[in-house]
């Protein structure tokens, strides 16, 4: 892989990747609804728009335009390493007070 993203995936390779599958339709809401609706419209944008534009390695992760946003954050943060796995049962016996996990038993 040349380019930017070549770079990228290079020197950074713990890097997550992910690609919104949005509609032609989707994206011209989408647009409609940002700062910068009036630099640039439908027209441009017909010539920049790829229906499912991915990377020739597939590195990403595709997302579909309906996925709600709470659903969509928390998959990134998790695929991204940006929040700790869950613990296990065994990780919370570690939590527990010294003894026999007895609460009224002595330390």
């Amino acid at each position: 892989m040349t380019g930017r993203r070549g770079y990228l995936r290079r020197d950074h390779p713990r890097s997550a990747w992910f690609y919104l599958d949005a509609s032609w339709e989707e994206t011209l809401r989408r647009h409609a609804g940002r700062p910068q609706r009036d630099e640039f419209g439908a027209a441009q944008m017909r010539q920049w728009y790829r229906p499912l534009d991915l990377l020739p390695d597939r590195c990403e992760t595709v997302i579909a335009e309906d996925s709600a946003l709470e659903t969509t954050v928390r998959r990134v943060m998790r695929e991204a390493g940006l929040v700790p796995p869950r613990p296990t049962p065994s990780d919370d016996a570690s939590a527990d007070p010294p003894g026999d996990g007895d609460p009224s038993a002595p330390a």
